[in-house]
């Protein structure tokens, strides 16, 4: 989620707006920059935990998944 007017972009995006040359100099990035960075990796962190929990209440594939090897394959059908 975020916040009033901020809006979310690829990765590619944010790489092109850190781009540089080689010979520009270095500039002081500021202390929000570390407050972002800190929150950024919180929930990544926990989109990673949410997401192991996840797997962990979802039955196997096979247990979901109706059998149909026989007559999927007769009739030419394949169910995902």
């Amino acid at each position: 989620m975020t916040g009033e007017g901020d809006t979310q972009i690829s990765f590619i995006e944010a790489a092109q707006y850190l781009e540089c040359l080689p010979e520009e100099s270095r500039l002081d990035v500021g202390s929000a920059y570390y407050d972002h960075y800190g929150r950024n990796n919180e929930a990544f962190d926990q989109a990673l935990v949410q997401d192991e929990g996840d797997r962990a209440t979802k039955a196997p594939w096979d247990a979901t998944m109706p059998d149909c090897s026989n007559s999927c394959a007769q009739q030419g059908e394949i169910r995902r």
